[in-house]
């Protein structure tokens, strides 16, 4: 009796079932949903043959038509492994048109996956497969950089864990947007320098003649997706520019090691660095942006590449200063060195009375040493109140009329008399003094009576608010009468405290020192009593010429093409009469334009400034004019409105110095600009 052929059929297609389904593994059924890429598998094919993805993210799997699995453990064609990464596989299943969801695959570690479908030939016949994992970008680092090679005596450190460090502060308040954290760890145990919210950051170091080295080495690590520029520079005191802003190379998302060369730093010795200065406020294509990021480093160090004289020995000399009181009435807090970058604050060096009218201290400082000090008539109560007054005097230097050691080599004695320049320890017999009345006419400046009124300057050594209060005399004119030496002075009017200190004198005929910038009054005192003639308070003339003044219309057109601008819209602020930022909004024209027209008074000379964003934003909002020429550097880098008297219309672009309105760049604007 025969079998039927059927039933061996049937018993065949039922054993390759089972084989097809425990061989390969059978997928059950899937959820696809929610991944963050897609395969299609069909016929002999993966689509995309080849997918690029970071890690951690998820791959779903769909056949379209025929029965598939995703192997990717061992290459079907060699029988070898595919030493994948990591080992993923897929059960078998059947496809049909809009894709069966086979199952997802999540890849954490980077490399290159390959896969492929072991069922029969297909393999062979092409259905083969390759997945590319990425790392995963970081807003932080999770490594440190790598350890410093160079021998210590070839280094001076800032900051690093190879080294000795002569950083002694690394957030001093300098007005900053930012937070410091000296001990960062990015998960390794080893520290390292974070800025968060970083736009500008100081660290104070100790006072040191860095002339001996080469370079200045920088570790950097920015995030993935960084678009802003950084810029470094050491802070001067001694010979040379003060300071100059160098770009440091960056490639985001990796620790950049970067050498700078001192040439690099143009017109710096490096002979008295006392402070270390990044710079954020940058785009990276150069272009202003006051908004806080992330910066880390690591191994902050200058060093010799052997043509330097390299690191200072370290070796210091004695200086004994002895200043003369004998003309002075010596404050119970005794007498103090203080001042520039090296003696600190009034009271960190109190000197000792030697009984004859005279006080002593002796300092040791670096060999070679350069840089200011002053002598102060009491300690910290009082503070840079106290400090003697040499303005005008051939000793005085800097910006602070302070004294200078120049170039200390060996052990030296200074022997002067206090706000003085003698150098044998003598007094002068005091001048004749000579009364100055200073009168000033507050009728304009709304006063409710509580107010006192000061004339502080050169005269009182800029205390501010101190013993140099005016009295009314009945009529809104302030007065008062002291005594002076013969010489040359500064001053400005005050209500209250600073603050409250007069802001519009600045390039007017009042302007006692035109182009330093101050707006201070002044006067010049012979061997005669002066009275100063009556002004207006903060400005220059009389009250009826105030009053009696013109005004003037000025517009002002800000192109914003280069800038997106802020939800809280277009500002004009800063000098002494523009307030602050959401003070003064400008108005959207609709084509990139914002405008604002203001009546102010006839012959206005002040300081502005445009700000992308309001009060929220304030000052960090600001446009960035350093080193272009329509920035003045000792006013913030803002702009300057000069003797306008007429009315006058100003096209510019927000952070160029272009008159035409026309927005170029980076490079100070329109086609006339003085660039």
């Amino acid at each position: 009796m025969n079998t039927p052929n059927c039933n061996t059929k049937t018993m065949r297609n039922i054993l390759l079932l089972f084989i097809a389904l425990f061989g390969f593994g059978y997928a059950q059924a899937q959820d696809c949903s929610g991944a963050d890429h897609t395969v299609l598998a069909g016929n002999y094919y993966y689509n995309p043959s080849t997918l690029t993805i970071t890690a951690g993210e998820s791959i779903a799997f769909l056949n379209e038509g025929g029965f598939h699995n995703v192997n990717g453990e061992t290459s079907t064609i060699t029988s070898t492994t595919w030493n994948n990464p990591e080992s993923f596989s897929l059960g078998a299943n059947s496809g049909s048109a809009g894709g069966v969801c086979m199952g997802t695959v999540t890849l954490n570690t980077p490399g290159t996956y390959n896969y492929d479908c072991s069922i029969g030939s297909h393999a062979a016949n092409g259905m083969v497969g390759t997945i590319v994992v990425e790392a995963a970008s970081s807003s932080t680092p999770t490594d440190n950089a790598a350890d410093p090679t160079l021998d210590a005596g070839d280094v001076v450190s800032v900051y690093s864990g190879a080294y000795d460090n002569i950083g002694n502060n690394y957030n001093p308040g300098w007005g900053q947007s930012g937070t410091v954290d000296a001990a960062y760890d990015p998960g390794t145990g080893n520290s390292v320098l974070q800025y968060a919210n970083f736009n500008y950051q100081g660290t104070e170091v100790t006072l040191s003649d860095l002339s001996g080295m080469t370079h200045l080495h920088v570790d950097v690590w920015v995030a993935a997706d960084n678009d802003r520029m950084l810029k470094v520079t050491p802070v001067n005191g001694g010979t040379g520019a003060s300071e100059y802003l160098v770009e440091v190379p960056l490639t985001p998302g990796a620790w950049n090691s970067v050498d700078l060369t001192k040439a690099a730093f143009d017109g710096m010795t490096w002979d008295g660095v006392f402070q270390m200065k990044f710079d954020g406020q940058f785009n990276a294509d150069g272009s202003g942006n006051g908004a806080g990021w992330d910066v880390y480093l690591d191994n902050i160090y200058f060093w010799n590449d052997g043509t330097g004289s390299g690191p200072p020995s370290g070796e210091t000399v004695d200086v004994t200063f002895t200043v003369n009181m004998e003309n002075e009435t010596v404050s119970s807090d005794g007498v103090s060195v203080a001042g520039g970058t090296y003696f600190g604050f009034p009271g960190d060096n109190p000197m000792s009375d030697n009984g004859d009218g005279t006080w002593s201290v002796t300092i040791g400082v670096p060999v070679g040493f350069t840089g200011n000090y002053t002598f102060t008539n009491g300690g910290a109560a009082c503070g840079w109140n106290c400090k003697e007054n040499i303005e005008g005097q051939s000793c005085a230097d800097g910006q602070f009329n302070d004294r200078l050691l120049t170039n200390i080599t060996e052990a030296t004695t200074i022997n002067t008399c206090f706000g003085e320049c003698t150098t044998d320890g003598s007094c002068p017999a005091p001048s004749t003094q000579y009364n100055v009345t200073f009168q000033v006419d507050m009728s304009n400046a709304n006063l409710d009576g509580s107010e006192t009124i000061y004339a502080t300057g050169g005269h009182d050594g800029w205390c501010g608010p101190c013993d140099n209060v005016l009295t009314d005399n009945g009529s809104g004119i302030f007065t008062r009468t002291i005594s002076l030496d013969p010489g040359t002075y500064e001053f400005k009017y005050m209500i209250n405290a600073w603050g409250g200190d007069e802001t519009n004198i600045l390039g007017t005929a009042c302007d006692f020192v035109p182009g330093d910038g101050n707006g201070n009054r002044g006067f010049t005192l012979g061997e005669a009593d002066l009275v100063l003639p009556v002004q207006c308070f903060d400005f220059c003339g009389t009250c009826e010429e105030q009053n009696n003044q013109g005004t003037v219309d000025i517009t002002w057109n800000v192109n914003m093409s280069n800038e997106e601008v802020s939800a809280d819209g277009v500002h004009l602020a800063g000098g002494g009469t523009f307030g602050n930022p959401g003070d003064n909004p400008l108005t959207d024209n609709g084509d990139g334009t914002w405008s604002i027209t203001m009546t102010l008074a006839e012959g206005i000379s002040t300081y502005y400034i445009f700000t992308n964003g309001g009060a929220a934003c304030s000052w960090d909002c600001k446009e960035n004019l350093a080193g272009l020429p329509c920035g003045d550097p000792a006013n913030f880098n803002d702009r300057y409105l000069d003797n306008i008297t007429q009315d006058t219309t100003f096209n510019f672009c927000f952070g160029e110095c272009g008159t035409d309105g026309v927005c170029v760049g980076d490079d100070g604007g329109g086609g006339d600009d003085p660039t």
